[in-house]
């Protein structure tokens, strides 16, 4: 820790570098002069250098230099010194500039960790300082320049190396005059650092000659707690807290609107083509694939909930025969892809511009982010054909020794014609052992994108069966019903009416509309007096099928007056800001539009969910719980979504960028980590209900399946059964599109 102790504490940039990234950002020193120390950062092409030294006296003292590059390599300008700002404690006062040349000062990089300074002081090799051994922990603050907006003309220098964090803070003495201080140490926790402030005096001076630091003197008490990674509060000595933020350095970047860079493709469309969604013209023209790369810039930077946190990146950059960094949404981990078609190049783009960061649990913040061929999403949308087999999979095990069964089936599709059901497990494709084979192509492609016209040889061993089987299937066009097994369950559950439904798609208004019907005229006509809502394997979809449903549930008593959902938007839409309410007639997605919704008028609802479960079902959930409807959970955490998008087309890709937060009607909506069933630890997030795994032993709706006998239990007595450990069955994968794990923001065009 000596070395932390002596050498300059700085501001490391959180973001891009110079020369593409290549310069490391934060703490620069000459190793051979302790004690003083020099801060690099670079954003949109502006950098801040500061210098932390002493006066002639041997009083602590700071330099800011600021400005644009001169080019890749290079950086001059001029050092500044400021006086009369805001002391460690006590009330705020505004600093004034004291001197706007305290000298030039050049910087020549030779490489990403070394450069060469020139300035007052002479020639002088720099080099990035290693503090402590770094990694890529599962939440890390952003390094650099940290401020309370209102308090300007004081800020702080934060960076963490590994479980170490160095923090900076730039302020004044009594008298007015420039003044540093620097706490460094370990971390409570990843979001927390307690330490004490320490002030130096009597090291070197910006022109003489070396000269050690004297023992730095306790100067108070420092508490940082992170409240995200761009986001904390500081608790000062004097117990005063202070709300602080990253600093924009370099100010946000600016881009031509959207609008006036829409529709230039590098491959249009037929000009008589049109939108199977909006039946107009796609209305493309001539482009180019840089032409399209900045479109999708400037349309993140105008509608991305979190639009400051992406990084400028050069849309020409992104070229075919270019190799690009890539990053997995889910982890946050960077990888590399080479750009063979349009596709790849605007897929490439648009995955540079989202956010990096994660969440205070560790997750990514944004493992939302995709692209979607349009042909295909229009497809998908509307409820219309697709090809493919029927079956949706369940992964148990990925890897080796995989286990790979059938979650449920489409009615009238290959698989269900070949009798394959739920709980049957596949055991060889085309010869390739699911079990244990290597060639990972060939099942990838039988199973999530078969080729048109091939037969493919699977061979499965039903549930409760000993002997295997081979089917022989060709993919077809392929209706989902998302809507499936509505019934009323046998005595003495005849009250309760159960309900799968897997996805908010423009089908599902006119198949939930006949379930509702379907219940309301069950037992002679006195309806249900319980529903289980199956949604463990609905990723989400249209919101406005979600507020249809949620109403049809609630019905009209508990909803009249009330919001299913308020969407916030990034503060430069403030005139898109809006509401989703429960609507009362059918939209018009599949069934005639304006006719009054059937309502059961529940007072609950028993929702069974998975890791799976996500966005417009969570939106179900929550939006029932703002209006007073007991929503008992019963299965596994749902994934925790409570954004969503609002699709844009341009030149045949779709993009989907999270947009919007959604609170109910009581304002909550702090569910970025889930719903918890059964949950213990007094969170808002935390539902009534029952831990159970999925369980493909049985069929769905059968009261003998696990979830769902789990759920009339707790209606019965309000007890759960044992917890099954969560082995590698309990939490099955779902490899499906990401289309239908999002909260889709729209309602259907005029027609």
């Amino acid at each position: 820790m000596k070395q932390i102790l002596l050498g300059a504490m700085g501001l490391i940039a959180g973001a891009q570098a110079a020369h593409c990234g290549a310069v490391e950002p934060g703490m620069w020193w000459n190793p051979e002069e302790g004690g003083r120390g020099f801060t690099i950062e670079v954003t949109n092409s502006v950098m801040v250098f500061s210098a932390y030294v002493y006066t002639d006296a041997g009083a602590s003292q700071w330099l800011l230099s600021s400005g644009p590059m001169a080019d890749a390599n290079t950086y001059s300008g001029t050092m500044q010194t400021y006086r009369g700002g805001q002391t460690l404690s006590g009330a705020y006062r505004g600093a004034q500039l004291a001197s706007a040349d305290a000298g030039s000062v050049k910087i020549t990089f030779s490489d990403a960790t070394h450069g060469t300074l020139a300035w007052p002081g002479g020639t002088v090799p720099i080099q990035k300082m290693r503090f402590a051994q770094d990694g890529a922990p599962a939440f890390k603050p952003v390094a650099g320049w940290w401020w309370n907006p209102d308090e300007g003309g004081r800020g702080f220098g934060i960076e963490v190396q590994g479980n170490v964090l160095v923090m900076t803070g730039y302020m004044y003495d009594e008298a007015g005059e420039p003044v540093w201080y620097l706490s460094s140490g370990s971390l409570v926790d990843p979001a927390h650092y307690h330490g004490q402030w320490l002030a130096y005096r009597g090291g070197q001076t910006v022109t003489g000659t070396y000269r050690p630091p004297a023992t730095p003197q306790l100067a108070g008490d420092v508490d940082v707690r992170f409240t995200a990674a761009t986001t904390a509060v500081l608790t000062l000595p004097d117990g005063r807290t202070v709300a602080l933020s990253r600093f924009p350095i370099g100010g946000p970047p600016t881009y031509a609107a959207s609008d006036s860079l829409a529709r230039r493709c590098a491959a249009p469309r037929p000009g008589a083509a049109l939108s199977a969604i909006t039946h107009s013209p796609y209305g493309d023209t001539q482009g180019t694939l840089a032409d399209e790369n900045a479109f999708i810039r400037s349309w993140v930077n105008e509608t991305y909930l979190w639009y400051r946190d992406v990084p400028p990146v050069d849309p020409a950059a992104y070229a075919i025969g270019a190799t690009v960094p890539y990053v997995n949404p889910s982890s946050n981990a960077v990888g590399s892809r080479q750009i063979q078609t349009n596709a790849d190049a605007v897929d490439a783009y648009f995955n540079s511009q989202r956010s990096g960061e994660f969440t205070l649990s560790g997750k990514p913040k944004d493992p939302f982010h995709f692209t979607y061929p349009t042909a295909q999403w229009e497809t998908l949308e509307l409820g219309t054909a697709h090809p493919g087999f029927g079956f949706e999979v369940a992964l148990l095990s990925r890897a080796p020794p995989r286990k790979i069964v059938v979650a449920y089936t489409q009615p009238h599709s290959p698989a269900s014609d070949n009798s394959l059901v739920r709980g049957a497990e596949f055991l060889a494709v085309d010869g390739v052992d699911v079990i244990a084979g290597s060639n990972v192509d060939e099942l990838n492609e039988a199973f999530f994108a078969p080729l048109s016209g091939k037969t493919y040889a699977f061979t499965v061993r039903d549930a409760g069966a000993a002997t295997p089987r081979t089917v022989m299937l060709v993919p077809s066009a392929v209706v989902d019903h998302p809507v499936q097994n509505v019934r009323t369950l046998p005595a003495p559950n005849d009250g309760v009416g159960y309900l799968l439904f897997n996805e908010h798609s423009a089908t599902a208004e006119s198949e939930l509309i006949a379930a509702v019907n379907q219940l309301k005229a069950a037992r002679g006509g006195a309806g249900i007096q319980d529903l289980v809502l199956d949604l463990r394997y609905n990723g989400g979809g249209l919101l406005a099928i979600a507020s249809e449903l949620a109403y049809m549930i609630a019905g009209p008593n508990a909803t009249a007056a009330r919001v299913f959902e308020r969407e916030s938007f990034n503060d430069k839409q403030t005139a898109t800001q809006r509401v989703t309410p429960f609507y009362v007639s059918s939209l018009g997605f599949s069934a005639t539009p304006g006719r009054p919704l059937p309502h059961l008028d529940l007072p609950r609802v028993y929702v069974l969910t998975s890791a799976g479960t996500c966005s417009a079902s969570e939106a179900i959930m929550n939006g029932l719980r703002g209006v007073g409807i007991d929503v008992v959970q019963v299965g596994a955490t749902t994934c925790g979504k409570p954004y969503g998008f609002v699709p844009q087309e341009n030149c045949s890709t779709t993009f989907f960028t999270i947009q919007f937060e959604g609170v109910n009607d009581a304002g909550f909506g702090d569910y970025a980590d889930g719903f918890v069933p059964a949950g213990t630890l007094g969170r808002p997030n935390d539902l009534p209900g029952c831990a159970a795994a999925d369980d493909f032993e049985h069929a769905l709706g059968d009261v003998s399946e696990r979830m769902l006998a789990a759920a009339l239990g707790f209606r019965d007595n309000g007890s759960c059964p044992a917890a099954k450990a969560l082995g590698r069955d309990a939490q099955p994968v779902l490899l499906r599109s990401p289309l239908r794990e999002i909260g889709i923001l729209r309602v259907p065009p005029a027609r």
